[in-house]
């Protein structure tokens, strides 16, 4: 039963980051006109090629050994095709915290994406404003 609590923990974790930073800052991405980080990637990827490395990182909170809040890192990386070669993709997440770096991991999976791509031998692309043209 520990198992299962664990991989319920993680589910619900995963839930909690892909809302990114809530309502309220989803609402302010959509106010400015922009695109959300992963609809910014989908817009620049080879269709269906993107994978998340780092979805579960961020900051939490728990009561009573019971995960309360979560916010995301303010910072997506992935693997991705782009004109059908392969590179690793980041991004801000303006709806977390504006997009800064620092808190929830943020500039630590900024550098990571960088090994990423060193390690694999491709090159990094990033997507940070919030328009795509």
């Amino acid at each position: 039963m520990v198992l299962q609590d664990s991989v319920n923990e993680l589910k619900h974790r995963r839930q909690l980051a892909l809302q990114m930073g809530g309502p309220e800052g989803v609402a302010r991405q959509r106010q400015r006109g922009k695109l959300l980080v992963r609809e910014r990637i989908e817009a620049l990827a080879d269709a269906r090629s993107f994978r998340e490395i780092g979805v579960l990182a961020g900051s939490e909170t728990y009561e009573d050994d019971k995960l309360v809040s979560f916010t995301p890192a303010a910072w997506i990386i992935g693997t991705c095709m782009l004109d059908g070669r392969k590179v690793v993709i980041s991004c801000g997440d303006f709806t977390v915290r504006g997009g800064a770096l620092s808190g929830g991991g943020g500039s630590s999976k900024s550098v990571y994406a960088q090994k990423v791509a060193r390690s694999i031998g491709v090159r990094t692309i990033s997507a940070r404003s919030g328009h795509l043209s």
